[in-house]
């Protein structure tokens, strides 16, 4: 499931799973309920649909009052479709190629399969989708050794084994399965750089089970029954956590030094000591734990957004001085009382957006939105809303703000495809040149007058000279009305 979220602004609307290098695979739908109290549990509802019918069952989580629907298309293998029956003549139909050397991609997203097979003549697939099948286990992947995208997200699967050829993979996708343990499955993925096994039943993560991973950067193990971080400590290019989801109640001693964006939302937290030395940190999402301080953090340099929503926080008093280049801060939903401590944040002197409803002194204080703003102009966003802009100096130039590394990246990722539009523009324009020049060098090949008809030819050739003063027409034997005129000329000069 996803992370639960305040009401946000564009700026910072989830983005964890904007940044992550895939599209979110599993979207479930969310039915947000009211809060009654710090404490209330969320109602998670797993859906399972049988032959038509659906079964519910009920489970509880963390904390924060929602309901939470996933409807998970189990299936039968009995009835309903063909299970596990495409031809590798099929595969190569469905791919447009002859050849099944030249076949690069497969995919078999929700084709019913039961199981794997008929892949071993694609020997230079690079990519392959088996998501959303009824798949129990990994098997008979040995001859795909090429593979780097390997999609297995959304089946029965409760074993990562069958592995150890596949040395070139670098990205695995296994969340929404029934695993509840990595062992050794992972041992010889040493290029594996993206890993998605999110929601699954695992309860512990050894540092051995990635020891041979140590070239991740993007790591998604949310949703699951995990009480340690300690295991990511092996992963040294790490960038991207998800652990959100979890019953993690502490962090200590986290030692990934390039991780950027960290996300620990649902869970049990009190104690953040082991985030001091994440000095590479600029996004921290610690909403709906049990956080009374921040002062454990200690001071995050680089750090651009906070979403600490859902906690019992009292105090704002060091943001300004712990984060210092703050841009995004979300503290609604905690026990801000006094009017002091929201007054603390007019320090923050890149701070853009601010989400802080929700909290004791709103009750209190109707008209805190014009107070904010007046004492924070740097101010875009309050509470979701739009802030007025104070008008500055004209012609002056707008304040920039440093671009993050997904910005950056997305930005050279649409400047690519930009020139990759005008290089078939030209290419395009350059044809059609061509082929305006010769069709205008044809043109000018023709003559300007046409030639003469044969008709006209024999006309010329068949005049005969005058009789008497008026003159006889010439001859054409195939023209009824010429033979008519000839008769008409006869009778009148011809009669005895």
């Amino acid at each position: 499931m996803a992370k639960p979220q305040i009401k946000q602004g564009a700026r910072s609307a989830d983005r964890l799973r904007g940044r992550m290098k895939m599209p979110p695979l599993v979207q479930p739908s969310r039915i947000k309920g009211v809060p009654t109290s710090k404490t209330s549990k969320p109602i998670v509802f797993l859906t399972e649909q049988r032959n038509g019918e659906k079964s519910i069952a009920k489970e509880d989580g963390p904390s924060e009052q929602e309901i939470v629907m996933i409807d998970v298309q189990t299936g039968s293998s009995e009835g309903g479709g063909k299970h596990g029956n495409i031809s590798p003549a099929e595969i190569l139909q469905k791919s447009g190629e002859k050849d099944y050397g030249k076949v690069y991609e497969v995919d078999l997203h929700a084709s019913n399969l039961t199981r794997i097979h008929n892949l071993e003549k694609f020997s230079r697939l690079r990519i392959l989708d088996l998501s959303c099948n009824h798949l129990t286990t990994i098997e008979n992947l040995e001859q795909n050794k090429d593979l780097r995208e390997l999609k297995l997200y959304g089946n029965r699967i409760s074993e990562v084994k069958n592995l150890d050829r596949l040395q070139e993979l670098a990205s695995l996708q296994l969340q929404h399965n029934r695993i509840r343990r990595l062992g050794k499955g992972l041992s010889f993925l040493r290029k594996l750089k993206i890993l998605r096994i999110d929601s699954n039943d695992i309860a512990q993560l050894e540092g051995k089970e990635l020891t041979a991973n140590s070239q991740l950067t993007h790591l998604d193990i949310s949703c699951n029954k995990l009480q340690d971080l300690s295991a990511v400590n092996c992963l040294p290019h790490l960038e991207e956590l998800n652990a959100s989801n979890n019953r993690l109640a502490a962090i200590r001693n986290i030692r990934c030094k390039k991780l950027q964006d960290l996300d620990l939302s649902t869970n049990f937290l009190t104690d953040l000591s082991g985030l001091k030395d994440l000095h590479s940190l600029t996004n921290l999402n610690l909403a709906t734990n049990r956080l009374s301080s921040l002062t454990a953090i200690g001071k995050l340099r680089h750090l651009q957004e906070l979403n600490v929503s859902n906690n019992l926080l009292k105090e704002l008093g060091n943001v300004a001085e712990q984060f210092p280049v703050l841009e995004v801060f979300n503290v609604s939903e905690n026990a801000i009382v006094s009017w002091e401590q929201v007054c603390m944040l007019s320090k923050c002197q890149q701070l853009a957006e601010l989400h802080i409803s929700g909290n004791p002194f709103c009750k209190e204080r109707f008209s805190y939105h014009q107070e904010l703003q007046s004492q924070i102009p740097s101010l875009e966003l309050l509470d979701g809303l739009t802030t007025k802009k104070q008008s500055g100096r004209v012609g002056s130039a707008p304040v920039m703000r440093p671009m993050s590394a997904s910005t950056i990246v997305s930005s050279r990722q649409v400047e690519s495809q930009l020139r990759n539009v005008e290089q078939q523009l030209s290419t395009f324009q350059s044809d059609l040149g061509q082929r305006f020049s010769s069709l205008r060098a044809t043109m000018d090949s023709l003559p300007i007058e046409p030639p003469p008809s044969a008709r006209s030819v024999e006309d010329s050739c068949d005049s005969r000279p005058s009789s008497g003063a008026s003159s006889r027409p010439a001859s054409r034997c195939s023209s009824r009305a010429r033979l008519k005129e000839a008769k008409e000329f006869a009778a009148r000069n011809f009669q005895s």
